[in-house]
């Protein structure tokens, strides 16, 4: 009996013919099988135009990268610059209120630090300020009047901001 539904099972199903391809099985692995190399003139080779485009291209992309890195940095050193400017406001405020008004002045945070660091802490703020003046003058040669200018004589260049009294 099982042969007879065996038999009828069989005959039901219909063989391709001999001529007709067999489909390969999906489970069959064809990437163990190197690919054929394919011949030297088949090969496209780019042209000079093709390969200038390609550096200026590739140039380009490495200019963009440098940008982007130079924009990061600039923000992490931003970030960095805030969070030590924090910690002097908390540990030295007399100072980095110094150092604030030498900024605003227009001094380079460098000179500014500098002479700021010249004032003790514990001065009040109008003795800072006195001090400061005093490592300015120090520092800088300056006219005490604007007699000495007419007394000594000479060319002089006064350079400033429109309105600030140069003349």
């Amino acid at each position: 009996m099982n042969r007879d539904v065996f038999h009828a099972a069989s005959a039901q199903v219909r063989r391709p013919p001999a001529d007709t391809p067999v489909p390969r099985s999906p489970l069959r692995n064809d990437a163990a099988r190197p690919a054929e190399p394919q011949p030297q003139s088949a090969r496209p080779r780019p042209t000079g135009v093709e390969e200038e485009a390609r550096i200026r291209a590739l140039e380009s992309a490495n200019s963009q990268l440098a940008n982007e890195l130079a924009t990061i940095r600039g923000m992490i050193e931003k970030q960095l610059a805030g969070f030590a400017w924090g910690e002097m406001s908390r540990s030295a405020p007399g100072r980095a209120r110094l150092i604030g008004d030498l900024l605003e002045a227009g001094f380079s945070a460098a000179l500014a630090r500098e002479l700021a660091e010249s004032v003790p802490e514990d001065e009040s703020p109008e003795d800072a300020h006195r001090l400061l003046h005093e490592a300015l003058d120090q520092r800088f040669r300056c006219m005490t009047s604007d007699a000495d200018i007419i007394d000594r004589g000479g060319v002089f260049a006064l350079v400033g901001p429109t309105g600030v009294g140069k003349t």
